[in-house]
């Protein structure tokens, strides 16, 4: 009798053990941009999906790219929204990151009424920025002349005094310029923006990473079968003008994808040819494969 309540005993423990280890789940910690391509994590956190699935994930909203990337130097996050110039650089600084997934992004030419009716046109944007970019990729039939303007309401300001004909400006922002009368005009590219994750966090946490694309795809249905009951809780999370909400606008997200190497490609050869930025960093070391699909 003596031996068969040891016997049980250990059971008891192995299956304290095993219940422990199932309930164990590690921590997300997601930076978001107050950008379009934030949405789908933004709109997942506020229905509670995340937590249903048995996911510990905390969001934060940084105000500017400075903040998150010191984030992401110090190990304070898991993943957050970049681009792939950002990728690039972190990987060329040393820091130990990779892409996962690309994310659906928006930008805009906002001008006014008019202005983009000519071959010359000025336009503000972001030196060395991913808005950039986005000026050459998708004003490819106009002659441009950059003005480097980097903070967005300085950008803005300088249109409605027609002081620049155009700025590049990401949605949501873009869309808020229309209510004072200015013309949004979206830009026709591949989204440069992808979802960049610590390299430890992919090995460490693989499980709770595929239950969070799992997840936002989830969100992403809801988004596209009713975009109008979404605005309000994005408005709410990126601190915007509640008077957006009538002319907010989303893409069609689709589920998360893999990062596409011909967009990486375009994105590193722009970096050389116009900035003059030669990378090293081939597409299969900075893009990791097999989350999305195992």
């Amino acid at each position: 009798m003596k031996k068969l309540g040891v016997i049980f005993s250990v059971l008891l423990m192995l299956t304290a053990c095993t219940q422990k280890q199932e309930t164990t789940k590690e921590k997300l910690v997601v930076g978001l941009m107050p950008a379009i391509d934030s949405v789908p994590i933004i709109w997942a956190d506020s229905q509670n999906f995340f937590k249903d699935a048995g996911l510990d994930v905390e969001v934060i909203v940084y105000s500017n790219g400075n903040d998150r990337d010191t984030q992401v130097q110090t190990k304070a996050v898991d993943v957050v929204v970049s681009d792939i110039m950002g990728l690039v650089a972190m990987k060329e600084a040393g820091y130990d990151v990779v892409g996962v997934s690309q994310t659906q992004t928006m930008f805009s030419v906002v001008a006014q009424k008019g202005s983009m009716d000519k071959k010359d046109i000025s336009v503000g944007m972001a030196e060395v920025s991913v808005t950039q970019y986005a000026a050459d990729a998708g004003l490819k039939a106009y002659n441009l002349k950059k003005e480097f303007v980097s903070a967005l309401p300085q950008r803005l300001e300088m249109v409605s005094q027609n002081l620049i004909d155009g700025a590049i400006i990401p949605e949501p922002m873009a869309s808020l310029s229309t209510l004072k009368g200015l013309d949004s005009i979206p830009l026709e590219i591949e989204s440069p923006n992808v979802l960049m994750f610590q390299n430890d966090s992919v090995k460490n946490k693989k499980n709770e990473i595929q239950k969070f694309y799992e997840v936002y795809n989830k969100a992403v249905d809801h988004i596209n079968k009713d975009p109008e009951s979404v605005k309000d809780s994005v408005i709410t999370a990126l601190g915007l003008d509640k008077a957006i909400h009538s002319v907010m606008k989303f893409p069609q997200y689709t589920h998360a994808q893999a990062i596409k190497e011909s967009v990486y490609n375009d994105v590193t050869v722009w970096m050389e040819e116009t900035l003059g930025m030669k990378t090293n960093v081939a597409y299969k070391d900075a893009v990791i494969q097999g989350i999305l699909n195992d």
